[in-house]
């Protein structure tokens, strides 16, 4: 099963491939069984994969470079918090547990820096000191956001 919808935003507009092969076939009325596509959705995700080839690219590159940025002021300038770059992802996971907070990291950054993360233990028990943000924004939000965050903790 195959869909658009991460990759091109497409959320919202249902529509996905299923390819199954000669044993799977069997399966297909199962999988059939969930919500229907929209016809604006199979349209959507028709037009992404057929012409969206330049935009996947440029949006590639810009998340690279988000990460990049994530990772290099991060280091520079919120001591406490860590940050590995990720192979691929518009999700990144800040490490905060030598920040020593008697809260959930999510909630110092909300009430202090007014930035609103995940909350790390919401994805279980190794989210605890974490929480996990979203870089899918230009560099000059994302550089906003990192600089409030730097802010907050410089004022502990």
């Amino acid at each position: 099963m195959h869909s658009a919808a991460k990759t091109f935003s497409l959320a919202a507009l249902k529509a996905g491939v299923v390819i199954a092969g000669e044993r799977n076939g069997i399966h297909l009325p199962r999988v059939a069984q969930g919500p229907n596509a929209s016809l604006s959705g199979v349209y959507a995700h028709a037009a992404a994969w057929d012409g969206g080839d330049a935009w996947l690219a440029q949006l590639l590159t810009e998340l690279d470079a988000n990460r990049r940025l994530v990772v290099d002021q991060v280091a520079a300038t919120i001591p406490g918090v860590s940050v590995l770059m990720p192979q691929a992802t518009y999700l990144m996971w800040l490490d905060c547990r030598a920040l020593d907070l008697d809260r959930d990291p999510a909630r110092f950054f909300l009430d202090e820096a007014r930035v609103g993360l995940n909350s790390g233990p919401t994805f279980g028990p190794r989210g605890e000191g974490h929480v996990r943000l979203n870089i899918a924004t230009s560099p000059a939000i994302l550089t906003e956001i990192l600089n409030r965050m730097a802010q907050a903790v410089s004022r502990r």
